[in-house]
């Protein structure tokens, strides 16, 4: 065997286990948000808990089963339930609510990760449980796209010669045609669309976040 085929194969081989690591932490991203999904649902309709079994959450806290940036935040959610003595008591209502916020945020990470649909059609065949994070997906590079165009109109108009003033004024108007447009799907796609604008906000935020390899 000569030794550039040994490189070839190698590398072959490396790009092989890579795709089968992806393919492994989609799973397990997708086993974890199941599981906090379940959790959520069994929150009993009291109004304090004393116990909270998140024996599913455990096999996950590391990190190493799926490089979820916000892990850090499920460890510190999951450590007082797994401490939690005789006598100790949390509030259904926030807890509800801080495990909504991390099962949202993953949600929104694995459609930014695997998924990326492109188009409304797409986020239909999704999941019910990532269809929200799948339209503010597409909400999110909707208004990527259109403040890039916004960036090349100012860049061009000032390039011809306007003033700064007057080209942010042109510019303005522009934009604001474009994404006034009425839209050629239903009303229901539409109300569905407006519900997902805090899904879109958090795919803009998440942007400027770090991603961990």
């Amino acid at each position: 065997m000569s030794p550039c085929s040994g490189s070839g194969e190698n590398l072959s081989a490396v790009g092989i286990e890579s795709k089968d690591a992806h393919g492994v932490q989609f799973s397990n991203a997708l086993a974890l948000h199941a599981a906090m999904i379940k959790v959520r649902s069994e929150l009993p309709n009291e109004p304090y808990i004393g116990f909270l079994d998140l024996s599913s959450f455990v096999p996950h806290l590391s990190g190493a089963a799926a490089p979820w940036p916000q892990i850090g935040d499920l460890r510190s959610f999951a450590q007082p339930f797994l401490e939690s003595e005789a006598g100790d008591s949390y509030s259904v209502q926030v807890v509800y609510a801080e495990l909504s916020n991390l099962t949202n945020d993953l949600a929104i990470w694995i459609v930014e990760r695997y998924f990326r649909p492109e188009f409304p059609a797409v986020v239909s065949q999704l999941n019910p449980d990532f269809q929200q994070a799948g339209l503010g997906y597409l909400l999110y590079k909707c208004y990527e796209n259109k403040r890039q165009w916004l960036a090349e109109e100012v860049k061009e108009l000032t390039a011809a010669g306007r003033s700064l003033e007057s080209t942010l004024d042109v510019a303005e108007r522009e934009f604001g045609r474009h994404v006034s447009r009425p839209s050629t799907s239903g009303k229901a796609e539409r109300r569905a669309a407006r519900s997902s604008t805090t899904s879109a906000r958090a795919h803009h935020r998440r942007r400027s976040m770090p991603e961990r390899s």
